[in-house]
């Protein structure tokens, strides 16, 4: 009987810890990321890891995050845009400071842009904050490769109400401060002629100047593969 009793607990137990093993697969395939063709098309799946290690082609979201300053002066600086921190445990240029706030579609969403945009804000910046936030239907895509990167990225404008702050909900943002807009390409154009100063992502320099000529003269990227921006350092 008690041989018995012994081979059914080791059952449940191997039946048990199985299943706790596939829950923990699924989960981590629903984070996979997702890769495209030259044409922007879904091929798959595989783990972040991978797609990062190989500079695999995939997507990603980036968005301007904005709001009308306290004060208006009425020249310009009553737009302010939200400046971020990123972890020093972030795949790409950990501990980089980006001018948008970004992400990889994944296999949850099914690789959409639209999805993962939602996903990113409330992740990134904490629900209270997401809650307060608007997000415009996309910008503009476009098609881009850096020393760590080759993607085909989705532009977004998210404009924000009232007095939230990030809350940094999952440790992938770790500082951010709205600014005004001019303030903060003037600390772009600092950290490009100073390489021992403050640092910013390659991304966030050409999503945010693909922004301005969006809304200023209406000018979109290229989205094709064979012309894709370039990035440095």
């Amino acid at each position: 009987m008690t041989a018995s009793v012994s081979r059914l607990s080791t059952v449940v137990a191997v039946k048990r810890a199985t299943r706790i093993c596939m829950t923990r697969t699924r989960a981590a395939a629903a984070n996979d990321l997702v890769l495209v063709d030259e044409f922007d098309r879904v091929l798959g799946y595989d783990n972040r890891k991978d797609v990062v290690r190989a500079r695999a082609r995939g997507r990603g979201v980036y968005a301007i995050i904005t709001r009308r300053a306290k004060s208006s002066s009425g020249d310009g600086d009553d737009v302010e845009i939200l400046v971020t921190k990123r972890s020093e445990t972030k795949d790409a240029y950990p501990g980089r400071y980006c001018v948008c706030t970004s992400g990889a579609c994944e296999r949850a969403e099914g690789g959409a842009y639209d999805a993962t945009m939602q996903r990113e804000i409330i992740e990134e910046l904490g629900e209270t904050f997401a809650a307060s936030c608007a997000i415009a239907p996309m910008l503009f895509r476009f098609a881009y490769e850096d020393k760590v990167m080759r993607i085909f990225g989705a532009a977004y404008e998210v404009t924000c109400s009232g007095e939230a702050t990030p809350a940094f909900a999952d440790g992938e943002v770790t500082w951010a401060e709205f600014m005004p807009l001019r303030r903060a390409q003037e600390m772009l154009l600092e950290a490009e002629n100073d390489s021992g100063g403050i640092q910013f992502t390659p991304i966030g320099r050409y999503v945010l100047g693909a922004y301005l000529a969006y809304k200023l003269r209406g000018a979109t990227p290229d989205v094709d593969w064979n012309t894709r921006a370039f990035g440095g350092d």
